[in-house]
């Protein structure tokens, strides 16, 4: 009587054997959920929220990546800012630079010439001093000497001399002015090259940047692109989680409904084994019932096969949706991380951006630095400009006054040639009456030997002096080559100023031997004058008006030539200030054009 109970006992173990323990949770949770309705909503609503939860996830990711993309084209635009600030600096800083280098090789130009000029001074003294010497010696001769021949043949050698320092200037004046010429040649030159120069590099710079701007533009369209790619993958993957959310609840919806029809089987079962031990116990029924009872359990326990092989496909597809949704998770937690990256890519970019700030405050600080650095050295450059100026200035008025010496040291020659001539005449004329003349020829012959050693010495001065004058020449022929190679066109000499300074040493020269020449010439008049009137006081009234005559001829026939050769350097002088106007308007152009380019380009700059 007791055969299908203990079958069906039997049938409950063997399941419970043969199938996994997953089956055995999933038949729990079934009668868990059957006995426990709101559990189980609950465990939908949880996952609900868990989607829910994704989908702000997946929301607040879209709009990380939107503001980490404004964050990095921020941070492209201030790297591009601080790259054009990199290279004002460094503009500014070889400006300076080559500044330096400027004044540094003007100083030692300034300070080699200065030394030439003091070295050629030296000379100047020492020649005067052996001027001095012989001329003593030559004044002795003069006062002792009565030879026609001899004085007029030093009258010849100075007209000689005088001549040739004449050509001279006229040539070294050409020379300059061909010097001048080439020179304003190559300044315009330069300044053309310069020009040119600037504009390709500005030109070039602008390219460069403009194809940078491009290819970071490029860059964050194509990051941004793929930002919105990876935002439509995962909406995608969020909407396909939502899907299968839905069909979990759906097959869940289902699970339970076959669950409750199990259990709705198994109570049947239940109260059908209980009846049938109730009737085994104490009714004893008949065969036809047992019969068909034993059909029923057979036919519940078919029926429960079926349910059961119905909850395991079910169990199979719980588990295939446990797994997606395994992956979701994991989906999930890597775009978390993926955020939390970009939160932290966002930080660091911050930090950049203001390390990036104070770097571009600490370069600002040193661009005014630099701009004051240089604004110093350009007063610092006016000023030494300006003391060449007035230097220049008083070297002219210098060479002025010097010209002014020469022509009455010219006057005063003449002057003294005639009276020279007189004091032949009357010494040819008292030759005859005098009681030691002997004495005297001897004297004379004596004196003209030491005038011979005398004139040996002087000619060894004159030539020293003209080499000393070459080499002082030389130096500043090569120092002028230096400044036109090496110094800006604004910085360069003018053509007045390099005559100046190029007739400076020759006209101190000339100077110094004119000086000389009229001092012993008065030292003669004072001395000689006393006693020739005192011994020659009855001369004739014809003679002084002969002599007279021929003074004023002689006199009038140079100042004609002083005059034709003033008008000829006034005219000299009127074209090379006209050729310096020139190369002053030519200069302040291109100043105007540099500058012009430098603010065009900083414009450009700040604009891009």
């Amino acid at each position: 009587a007791l055969a299908p109970d203990r079958d069906a006992r039997r049938y409950t173990t063997s399941l419970a054997r043969t199938h996994a323990p997953d089956a055995r949770v999933l038949i729990r949770s079934r009668v868990f959920i059957r006995t426990n309705p709101s559990s189980g909503a609950c465990w939908c609503d949880r996952s609900d929220s868990t989607m829910e939860r994704t989908s702000d996830a997946l929301a607040s990711s879209s709009r990380e990546l939107a503001r980490a993309s404004v964050l990095e084209h921020e941070l492209r635009a201030l790297q591009a800012s601080e790259r054009a600030s990199r290279a004002r600096e460094t503009a500014l800083v070889c400006a300076l630079d080559e500044a330096r280098r400027r004044g540094d090789r003007e100083r030692r130009e300034l300070e080699a010439s200065r030394a030439s000029m003091r070295a050629l001074e030296d000379d100047n003294d020492s020649l005067r001093r052996r001027l001095m010497v012989n001329g003593d010696r030559h004044s002795e001769l003069e006062r002792m000497s009565a030879n026609d021949a001899v004085l007029e043949e030093e009258v010849g050698i100075l007209r000689e001399r005088c001549r040739a320092a004449e050509q001279r200037a006229e040539s070294a004046t050409r020379h300059m002015e061909d010097l001048a010429t080439v020179q304003a040649e190559e300044r315009e030159r330069a300044i053309a090259l310069a020009v040119d120069k600037a504009t390709r590099a500005s030109e070039t710079s602008w390219r460069e940047e403009m194809e940078d701007l491009a290819r970071t533009a490029r860059l964050d369209a194509r990051a941004l692109s793929s930002s919105r790619r990876r935002a439509a993958d995962l909406t995608v993957e969020l909407n396909e989680t939502l899907q299968s959310r839905d069909d979990w609840r759906q097959r869940a919806e289902a699970a339970m409904e076959a669950s409750e029809s199990s259990s709705h089987a198994l109570e049947d079962m239940r109260n059908v084994m209980e009846e049938m031990q109730r009737r085994n116990t104490g009714l004893g029924l008949g065969e036809d019932e047992r019969a068909k009872l034993i059909k029923r359990v057979t036919l519940t326990q078919e029926q429960l096969q079926a349910t059961q092989h119905v909850a395991d496909m079910r169990e199979a597809e719980h588990d295939k949706v446990r797994l997606a949704l395994k992956k979701a998770h994991e989906r999930i937690e890597a775009t978390n991380s993926w955020l939390a990256e970009a939160k932290a890519e966002a930080e660091h970019a911050k930090e950049t951006l203001s390390l990036e700030r104070a770097e571009k405050e600490r370069l600002a600080q040193e661009a005014a630095y630099l701009r004051n650095e240089v604004e110093n050295i350009q007063t610092s450059m006016q000023d030494e400009v300006d003391a060449f100026n007035t230097w220049r200035v008083q070297n002219e008025e210098t060479e002025k006054e010097l010209t002014r010496k020469v022509q009455e040291a010219q006057r005063d020659a003449a002057r003294h040639a005639m009276t020279v001539r007189k004091l032949q005449q009357k010494l040819a004329y008292a030759s005859s009456s005098s009681p030691s003349i002997e004495e005297y020829r001897m004297r004379i012959a004596e004196l003209e030997e030491d005038f011979t050693t005398t004139r040996a010495q002087a000619r060894d001065a004159m030539l020293e002096r003209d080499a000393l004058k070459r080499q002082v020449e030389n130096l500043r022929r090569r120092a002028v080559n230096r400044k036109t190679a090496s110094t800006p066109p604004s910085r360069m000499m003018s053509p007045p100023l390099l005559r100046s300074e190029s007739n400076n040493a020759r006209s101190k020269m000339n100077d110094f031997t004119h000086q000389t020449l009229i001092e012993h010439e008065y030292e003669d008049e004072d001395m000689d004058s006393g006693d020739v009137h005192e011994g020659y006081e009855d001369d004739s009234d014809a003679f002084d008006v002969a002599t007279e005559s021929l003074f004023q001829e002689t006199v009038d026939e140079f100042f004609e030539d002083a005059d034709a050769e003033d008008a000829r350097l006034d005219v000299d002088h009127a074209n090379a200030y006209a050729l310096a106007k020139r190369l002053q308007s030519l200069e302040s152009r291109a100043v105007d054009l540099l500058w012009r380019d430098k603010e065009e380009d900083v414009w450009r700059r700040g604009s891009t």
